[in-house]
This record gives C-alpha cells, sequence and structure tokens, in this order.
C-alpha cells in the first residue's frame, strides 16, 4: 500500500544550514524516530537504511544501527557515507537487514526493498510553494499503516523542533 504525506521542512533547512549539518540525515532520523513512535512493539536493534549515490554513479544502499541521539546517528551517517564513497563499496555487505528501515532519495521500486514489516520512506525533491519548503515523502508499507495524519504530525513537530534536538 502506498500513502503520500506532505511536510514543510522550512524549519528543518533552516537549522540544518545554520549547524552545518545535512538535510537528508536529519530527514532519516526524523522520519525513523516519528515511525518507533507510531509502531507499537519495535526492535531495540533498529537499522537506518539509506542510499547514496557516489561520485562514479552507483547507488548504494548504506546502513547502519539507528540512535535516538541525533548526534551520533549524524557521526555514524558521514564516517559511514565517507567510507562508502572512497571504497564505492557497501559498507556493511549485501544483505540489507530485517530490521532495517529504507529511508531513500531514489525513485520507488515497484515492490519493497527489505522484506520485512517495517514501511519504506521515498523523498522527492523539494517543492517551494507560499515562501514555504516542502517536502514529499511516499510510504511504501506491505501491511496497512494506521493513522497516517497522526505519523504525518509527528513528522512535522520533529522538523519544527529540530534545533532542540541537536
Amino acid at each position: 500500500m502506498d500513502y503520500s504525506i506532505k511536510i514543510d521542512v522550512s524549519h528543518l533547512v533552516a537549522k540544518v544550514k545554520q549547524h552545518n549539518l545535512l538535510f537528508y540525515p536529519a530527514m532519516i532520523h526524523i522520519l525513523v524516530s516519528a515511525l518507533k513512535r507510531h509502531i507499537n512493539e519495535m526492535p531495540e536493534n533498529l537499522v537506518a537504511v539509506y542510499t547514496l549515490t557516489t561520485p562514479s554513479g552507483n547507488n548504494l544502499q548504506l546502513w547502519h544501527e539507528y540512535h535516538d541521539n541525533f548526534l551520533r546517528f549524524f557521526e555514524h551517517y558521514v564516517r559511514n557515507c565517507y567510507q562508502s564513497m572512497t571504497e564505492e563499496s557497501n559498507v556493511e555487505g549485501e544483505c540489507l537487514p530485517k530490521s532495517g528501515i529504507l529511508v531513500s532519495a531514489l525513485p520507488p521500486s515497484e515492490k519493497c526493498l527489505i522484506d520485512n514489516i517495517y514501511p519504506e520512506f521515498y523523498l522527492s525533491a523539494f517543492e517551494e510553494e507560499d515562501g514555504k519548503i516542502w517536502q514529499n515523502v511516499l510510504i511504501k508499507a506491505k501491511e496497512q499503516f494506521n493513522n497516517v495524519e497522526l505519523f504525518k504530525r509527528s513528522c512535522q513537530k520533529m522538523c519544527d523542533m529540530f534545533q532542540e534536538r541537536v
């Protein structure tokens, strides 16, 4: 099942620039954090899976353990990306983790890439409208994704409060 949400990321974009961070890992962290709050029984060892396009044009799927602390998560993200960019390979190997939650900026595939119960998130390019920056997110779920509106509000709140998380 596919769901689409639109989030005002204006505040998040401004704070990411202000703190000299990166938007993509901030959005990954927000989506995984919101999902963790949205689904009751999540495993302790959640893994954030994300895509990276190397300078040579290869698309890699990378992952590392999710951390509630954004700066710790960000540090692992940067290290993982740097290592993968220099080696042009997936750091963790080829098999995607079962406890992984995919957040991708690549176009969605027809079926879910990770064989688990968690939804996958696909980010499109920003849209600017009425002086705001919007992020469209496609949610691909194998099972029904309950209360999409509540999930969207949770993501919006985290985007609006991003500075408090850094």
